[in-house]
């Protein structure tokens, strides 16, 4: 995650603990909350996006080959 370990991210979570305000805290962790929720809603929106335009971009391609297929069918010869 952007280069950033547990230890450095541990840290951080120590130095914000100690140096902030502790009846600010609770709002920050609010927020943080917040924030956190907000970046996975916006992933999910990214990740459903994408998984929709494959799912079509396969069904185009199944189709084109199912008429490449009809298109180069050879009928069977009888003697």
């Amino acid at each position: 995650m952007l280069g950033i370990g547990w230890s450095e991210l541990l840290l951080i979570a120590v130095a914000i603990i100690i140096f902030t305000d502790p009846k600010d805290l609770p709002k920050l962790m609010k927020d943080l909350g917040g924030f956190v929720r907000k970046a996975r809603e916006f992933g999910k929106g990214i990740t459903d996006v994408i998984n929709k335009d494959l799912t079509e971009t396969n069904k185009y391609i199944k189709d084109i080959n199912g008429e490449i297929q009809k298109t180069f069918e050879v009928p069977e010869v009888k003697k």
